[in-house]
């Protein structure tokens, strides 16, 4: 193929005067429309990498061409759409999920206690990937909606061993469910966490994000959800009838 290679290489190398009448038919066609309308493409001027960069590009190309098409205003407009969303699911899985505990428990004080660990890990996962420029993308943007999942059923057993009985040393992290709950967080997230390590950038940062908030998860219902527990221990102790009275048993 070389001697055909050198005979384009020739031709590249000189040549003709370019005009309208002289382009391909096929460049013509996408660049002059019938009416003789030209075609008209707009380039960044910086990184559309940041979200914030690609929004004011297209909102600025929009306030001069309302009509304007592209792969931005894709990019953008699917954005907002999947955020949307997300908010809703959330926001309808959050409810129906309150909704059953207290149904099922018919007692809104536990199904709060399942619920407070996983809002607060929730806030510090999205917290904690701002801090550490872990972005939210098309790939990891369902890790909030997992963690909601997988937080709660933790939260769910935490607070079943506290109806169950005496806790010993009234510790509920000396019971054989944190341990439970422990390693089996653990195990989870040693198993996302591999994913972080990917070479595929939008699985990395899946791996990354679920690694963050499975250990937000932990950290709340081993810390914040014992605490609770211990506080309104401690609350409805005070509640109780005085001496005299028979305190009443759950």
């Amino acid at each position: 193929s070389l001697p055909g290679r050198l005979r384009l290489l020739r031709e590249g190398l000189a040549p003709d005067r370019v005009a309208v009448a002289t382009l391909p038919e096929g460049v013509t066609r996408r660049m002059v429309g019938r009416g003789g309308g030209l075609r008209v493409e707009i380039f960044p001027e910086r990184d559309l990498n940041r979200g914030r960069e690609l929004e004011a590009y297209v909102a600025a190309v929009r306030r001069v061409a309302p009509e304007a098409y592209g792969e931005g205003l894709l990019i953008v407009e699917t954005g907002g759409v999947v955020l949307r969303s997300l908010v809703q699911a959330l926001a309808g899985a959050g409810a129906v999920l309150l909704l059953v505990l207290v149904l099922v428990w018919r007692n809104a004080w536990d199904a709060a206690l399942v619920a407070l660990p996983l809002l607060l890990a929730t806030l510090f996962t999205v917290s904690g990937a701002g801090l550490l420029g872990i972005p939210f993308n098309f790939a990891n943007v369902i890790v909030v909606p997992l963690l909601l999942g997988m937080g709660i059923d933790s939260g769910i057993h935490m607070v079943h061993r506290v109806r169950a009985g005496a806790l010993p040393g009234g510790n509920l992290l000396q019971t054989g469910t944190a341990r439970a709950v422990l390693l089996s967080a653990l195990t989870t997230t040693a198993s996302f966490g591999t994913l972080g390590a990917s070479s595929h950038l939008g699985i990395a940062s899946l791996g990354q994000l679920l690694t963050l908030g499975m250990a937000m998860v932990l950290v709340c219902n081993l810390v914040v959800l014992p605490a609770a527990v211990t506080w309104l221990g401690a609350r409805r102790g005070r509640a109780e009838p005085s001496a005299g009275r028979r305190p009443r048993l759950r």
